[in-house]
């Protein structure tokens, strides 16, 4: 009986988990277009194939810091970007998760 527990049970608890990367886009060979930094302190981006600001954080966390820094080198660079990102539908910004710069 405890065998057939426990894989129902370990089914149901990552099926959370499961949805939670269902949102997650995923955006190869991308082109950082802007990163801006605006007057409440947010870290935004923007990339070529996606129509809307990502926010990276906001200044002062050391995370969002080391991600504008790589979006602004990669602007400069004119570099390739892996970015994977939250689209949360309705508000101001996407949550960036990751953002890699691609070799050449």
């Amino acid at each position: 009986m405890i065998k057939k527990i426990i894989p129902t049970l370990m089914l149901a608890l990552s099926l959370p988990a499961f949805q939670a990367m269902a949102g997650d886009q995923n955006d190869y060979n991308a082109k950082v277009t802007h990163a801006y930094i605006n007057s409440s302190g947010a870290l935004i981006m923007r990339i070529d194939s996606h129509n809307q600001w990502i926010t990276l954080g906001q200044v002062g966390d050391k995370r969002a810091e080391m991600m504008y820094s790589t979006a602004l080198a990669a602007k400069i660079a004119n570099a390739n970007v892996w970015v994977r990102y939250w689209d949360h539908s309705g508000d101001k910004y996407s949550d960036i998760k990751i953002i890699s710069v691609q070799g050449q």
